[in-house]
């Protein structure tokens, strides 16, 4: 293979990983998003019921539960502020045609965007933990 070949297959298989980048972090903020809803829904659910589980959990794990809910916002939000500092982003990058119109990276909107990428991954699993701990709890304490 000549070095030519070898340069546009690195190219190729360089290109595959970027989409399958985008398919999975997609998907990851997709799904992070599907529990963060979830996490408040619950919340409210169990809040609004007067069944003997969610009166346990009320009675024994309220903070706990409340702690979810909590999480289940702060996912939402650190979701929402992802796309806000990902258009400020975009937009930035536009304006700089003699970069090619690149991204600055030493801008807040393009640290925000990481930042709260990652911050929405940890609210949505400490919620979804506090849900395995509260019905671990609701299960295994009788």
């Amino acid at each position: 293979m000549s070095q030519e070949e070898s340069q546009q297959r690195h190219f190729e298989i360089r290109k595959e990983r970027f989409v399958d980048k985008k398919e999975t972090s997609g998907r990851i903020g997709e799904t992070s998003r599907f529990i963060g809803f979830g996490l408040v829904a619950l919340v409210f659910t169990i809040h609004g019921s007067d069944n003997s589980l969610s009166t346990n959990i009320q009675a024994h794990n309220e903070y706990v539960l409340n702690l979810s809910g909590l999480s289940g916002c702060l996912t939402i939000l650190c979701d929402y502020l992802q796309y806000l500092c990902g258009y400020f982003s975009v937009n930035g990058a536009l304006r700089r045609r003699e970069s090619n119109f690149s991204y600055n990276s030493n801008t807040l909107a393009y640290k925000g965007r990481i930042v709260f990428f990652w911050l929405k991954q940890v609210f949505a699993f400490s919620g979804a933990m506090a849900v395995i701990i509260i019905f671990s709890w609701a299960i295994f304490a009788d």
